[in-house]
């Protein structure tokens, strides 16, 4: 048993030295610090490219979901009796 728990031993120590997730950084506006890791990620200093497709993808998640999309098909007129078999 001590020995299947050297792999996760290591797993756990590797984690410590990832930097934190650029998106989630974004997400909690922490903009400076999500630029600072995609430019540790990338190697380069202009990630505003990046960056920016970050936070375009974060807006859109936050846009109300079409109501043909998702639940809201599945609980429409048409897709009731098909839904219900």
């Amino acid at each position: 048993m001590g020995l299947a728990a050297a792999p996760a031993a290591l797993l756990l120590v590797g984690f410590m030295f990832l930097p934190e997730s650029p998106r989630w950084l974004a997400m909690q506006d922490r903009r400076a610090d999500a630029e600072a890791v995609l430019q540790l990620v990338y190697d380069r200093q202009d990630v505003s490219e990046q960056l920016q497709e970050i936070l375009a993808a974060i807006q859109k998640e936050k846009e109300p979901l079409d109501r043909h999309s998702g639940l809201g098909a599945l609980l429409a007129r048409g897709a009731r009796k098909i839904v219900a078999i």
